[in-house]
């Protein structure tokens, strides 16, 4: 047996980025373009993925108000309206008279000159400095600012005002310590707005990064979210309105030349309107286009760890897209705007159960039979369908999948939180799950149930997730997910299952399926995946061009070979304009380590380290490239970096492990796969490789110990049994043997290894 080594095979290729952001290209020229022929100019804008739209077709919200003054009058003051101003006594709300706060060993003085606001703060150099406050950003229940550093980089201030309890604070006071040099730091790259905030705060933003010089000359057309920020440009529809043709024209329909949120709009192209900023996702062009597939343009997070709970639930900020695409009310054709005013940015009635009684019965509903809750309580529907979290410091936002409460998966799964225990403090989760059986009965056990068990990556449940990709009933998001936790169980079975998520009416599945096959042969790969780079839809064009980056020239011929060069140049675009980003070098360090150009791969590698420090995946990838190079001391010197930056990182404990299998010093190796195993008990893998590890220093007895506990957490795992009874039969305990045998061959029939 040999050992699976993680560290020196290219694990599954790149996943889209997780950054909320936008970037453009510098094209001052085309700025001061004039466009005599409005309709025909506006067009190429729209089609190009490379040219942004002239701020020339912008009117401004002024212009669009001499029509449209009830909906002008209802957006003045609302949050898009304030998403970013310009610092001024209208518009501040914090306390700059000489006010001072501490926190984290940070003491900042908020302070005026004359009618400029200033603060005096922690740079990034570690030492305090005088800051001008040129922008403010949001109104509540919070307020940032944000100021102008070296190299067009604008920097959004950590130390926040409560526009609720009228004090400072600082919006990261659960992250202990940030340190000056970490990407985390307001002054670095999680505070830049260029690259994190601006295209969803401001009107037809165009980032223009200069890579080379790491700078910004970044320009939007409209400072806040403007009419035209979800209607697109409106030149063409006023010079319309001011036409003769709109006097002469008898069926002239409203809306005409504006690009997007027609009357005829459907439930989801309205929704995937709202999703770019709204969603947590990457950008794939570099000039997104309103009306234009969402899936064109964005690669939206799938409901995987650090980002969801187990079931599905909000736990990283996520921006409600992914939530709401889970929820029963999106696939029975509900749409953003049955509960929210557009224009407002606010929900249509303040008395929240007056929302859900505009599509619920309050007579079915709204009742002790239904909520089980006296009317005395003031239990609302949002309380028991709706629980939330707190992001940015002190700013509570519902889940919007509306889902049951469930008890149960609060006890099965630590942490997963529940409407009841949201609402009764001082219980126990055992209490809510006795009480609720008691009140309601037994769970209706549902996809959220598989996603929950699959997230142990056990093969037990491999026939339920395969179920959720085949049978396509489950909602969308949620089949991507069970495609990405049925590629990792270790299971040979799975790679057809996860094949089915090819046949996948939904973009998102598609390409989280190509994502999860990018491990396979070169042969398999192409067998499976070259299809996909004629896809209609460029985020799974994409995928495949970056699964298939490795194939030799003149293996594809024809019209394949052509597919597959398009989707190369629409992959290169992408990295290109993620430049600004941790994770655009990243993805192009992995193409090129696909294709064996360790010193081009490398350089990416180092570049996403410099955006974020804490950056641990780019270490890994590092580690991995210098190991295959023979390099033993770079890679062990990166996962030593890694572990002083995260010292419960099971991953990297595993990697180290095998770094030091190859080089043979076994007792080092047995060290770090033991820790590796405490931190992470679902990794079959380190189990496996420890126990061979200690087979190797004639422990037997303890290998088989490693094995037995490993097959505790994950009962099915194939390898496991595999490495038991090899164990066996060395050990000459042939009947024991027989008994995996046996039992692997009734699993897996076709497996050659089993015979």
């Amino acid at each position: 047996m040999k050992l699976k080594n993680k560290l020196l095979v290219l694990a599954s290729l790149l996943f889209f980025s997780t950054a909320i952001y936008q970037s453009c290209k510098n094209t001052e020229d085309k700025e001061q373009q004039q466009t005599e022929d409005v309709l025909a100019v506006a067009e190429d804008y729209h089609t190009s993925v490379d040219l942004p739209y002239p701020d020339s077709i912008f009117v401004g919200t002024q212009t669009c108000r001499s029509c449209h003054e009830e909906e002008y009058h209802q957006w003045k003051g609302s949050d898009h309206d304030m998403s970013m101003k310009k610092a001024t006594k209208e518009t501040v709300l914090g306390n700059f008279n000489n006010a001072r706060f501490s926190d984290n060993n940070v003491k900042s003085r908020f302070f005026m000159k004359g009618d400029k606001y200033f603060v005096n703060t922690q740079g990034p150099d570690g030492k305090n400095h005088d800051y001008e406050v040129l922008y403010t950003f949001g109104i509540r229940p919070l307020q940032n600012y944000m100021v102008e550093m070296e190299k067009g980089k604008i920097q959004v201030i950590r130390e926040t005002w409560d526009s609720e309890k009228n004090k400072w604070f600082n919006q990261h006071d659960d992250m202990d310590d940030i340190q000056h040099y970490e990407w985390l730091h307001w002054a670095n790259g999680g505070g830049n707005w260029n690259t994190m905030c601006a295209d969803c705060h401001s009107t037809n933003v165009r980032k223009n990064y200069d890579f080379e010089n790491d700078s910004f000359d970044t320009k939007w057309a409209i400072i806040n979210v403007s009419c035209e920020a979800c209607h697109g440009p409106g030149k063409a529809h006023v010079d319309f309105a001011n036409s003769k043709d709109f006097e002469e024209k008898k069926d002239f329909v409203e809306g005409l030349y504006i690009e997007q949120f027609k009357k005829d709009e459907d439930q989801r192209t309205l929704v995937e309107s709202c999703a770019p900023c709204h969603s947590r996702r990457s950008q794939l062009v570099q000039n997104a286009k309103f009306a234009q597939n969402f899936y064109d343009q964005y690669a939206p997070e799938i409901l995987r760890e650090n980002m969801y709970y187990h079931d599905g639930q909000i736990l990283n900020e996520v921006y409600v897209y992914g939530s709401f695409i889970q929820s029963k009310m999106y696939h029975e054709g509900v749409k953003c705007t049955d509960c929210h005013d557009p224009h407002k940015a606010e929900l249509k009635f303040k008395d929240l159960n007056k929302v859900c009684a505009s599509c619920h019965e309050p007579k079915t509903y709204d009742v002790k039979a239904h909520s089980k809750h006296s009317l005395s309580d003031n239990v609302r529907c949002v309380d028991c369908h709706m629980v939330g979290e707190v992001y940015m410091g002190n700013d509570y936002r519902r889940d919007h999948s509306f889902r049951t409460p469930r008890p149960d998966l609060s006890l099965k799964y630590e942490g997963t939180p529940n409407a009841c225990n949201q609402c009764h403090t001082k219980k126990s989760v055992k209490w809510a799950d006795t009480n609720y059986k008691k009140m309601y009965g037994e769970y209706k056990h549902d996809w959220r149930d598989t996603l929950a068990l699959g997230r142990s990556y056990d093969p037990e449940y491999i026939d339920d997730l395969r179920k959720m990709v085949v049978e396509q009933k489950a909602p969308f998001i949620a089949r991507a997910t069970a495609v990405y936790y049925l590629a990792r169980t270790g299971d040979p079975s799975s790679i057809e299952a996860v094949a089915n998520g090819l046949k996948d009416k939904e973009p998102l599945v598609r390409t989280t399926s190509i994502q999860n096959l990018s491990q396979l042969s070169l042969d398999e790969r192409i067998s499976y995946i070259s299809p996909y780079l004629n896809d209609p839809v460029r985020g799974v064009r994409i995928a495949a061009a970056i699964a298939l980056g490795d194939v030799p020239e003149g293996r594809l011929k024809g019209k394949w070979k052509q597919a597959h060069e398009d989707a190369t140049k629409e992959m290169m675009h992408y990295f290109r304009q993620a430049k600004d980003f941790r994770e655009g070098p990243f993805g192009e360090g992995q193409y090129y380590e696909r294709r064996k150009e360790y010193a081009k791969a490398i350089d990416c590698y180092s570049q996403s380290l410099k955006f974020d420090t804490l950056m641990n995946e780019a270490r890994l990838s590092l580690a991995r490239v210098y190991s295959i190079q023979g390099n033993t001391a770079a890679a062990e010197k990166q996962l030593d970096n890694a572990i002083l930056v995260d010292p419960n990182a099971a991953d990297v404990y595993y990697s180290k492990g095998l770094l030091y299998a190859e080089t043979q010093e076994w007792d080092k190796s047995a060290q770090a796969l033991k820790k590796a195993t405490e931190l992470d008990h679902f990794n079959s893998r380190a189990f496996y490789n420890l126990g061979l590890v200690l087979q190797k220093q004639n422990k037997l007895m303890e290998a088989e110990k490693t094995y037995m506990l490993g097959l505790k957490y994950t009962k099915e795992d194939p390898s496991l049994r595999y490495a038991l009874a090899a164990l066996y039969e060395q050990t000459g305990q042939k009947q024991k043997a027989q008994l995996y045998w046996q039992w692997l061959r009734s699993r897996y029939p076709n497996d050659p290894r089993f015979r």
